[in-house]
């Protein structure tokens, strides 16, 4: 009994041994382990038809095609990006009125929180 309690014992010590190695910390730009698109800011928050609007947040494609910006049904023209920031020119027939900004990048689709109101001169 004793020899079977201490087998026991000293099965259950050495399969509770903590590993050595480290979990690696995942870099979140890696594909497989894509980081959220996600709107945190559009600058400014009021302007123009054609104006030029920055809008900063995560997930952005590095590949200025490749992110598909639209204030309401218009199509903004992305300029430059980075995976944190757009710039983009709005149309110049856009329609005075309040619009959501609206980012579609890696196959996701984010929305800016605050609209943009595009002011006709």
């Amino acid at each position: 009994m004793k020899k079977t309690l201490l087998l026991a014992l000293a099965g259950i010590v050495f399969s509770c041994s903590k590993n050595d190695t480290p979990a690696p910390n995942p870099d979140p730009g890696v594909p497989g382990n894509p980081v959220t698109l996600r709107i945190s800011s559009v600058s400014p928050e009021i302007g123009d038809p054609s104006a030029t609007i920055t809008i900063t947040g995560t997930g952005f494609n590095l590949n200025a095609a490749a992110n598909e910006v639209k204030a309401g049904n218009y199509t903004a023209a992305v300029k430059t990006a980075s995976a944190t920031t757009l710039v983009v020119t709005l149309p110049a027939d856009m329609e005075g009125g309040l619009y959501d900004i609206i980012v579609k990048a890696n196959n996701k689709v984010a929305t800016s929180e605050d609209a943009f109101l595009c002011m006709r001169w």
